[in-house]
């Protein structure tokens, strides 16, 4: 029998997780630095790199729906 691959989803979810959170507070770090030091080029490099906070996002929710999917009670 294959283990269960809930508390492997779960854990990947949460190292994601906070790979996204370190992502965005970086992303809003130096956007707040970008508008408060009128760096236009800082910002934008924050808007093209939000592109990889996206994806991160992406992943999350398949992962969060594929663990929901499978491992739900059935009615």
């Amino acid at each position: 029998m294959a283990s269960d691959p809930l508390p492997k989803q779960l854990a990947e979810l949460a190292s994601l997780l906070g790979e996204m959170a370190m992502a965005a507070a970086s992303a809003m770090q130096q956007a707040t630095a970008a508008l408060l030091e009128c760096r236009e080029r800082l910002a934008h490099q924050v808007i093209t790199s939000d592109a990889a906070i996206d994806a991160l996002r992406a992943r999350i929710e398949e992962i969060a729906s594929e663990a929901m999917l499978f491992h739900a009670p059935v009615a």
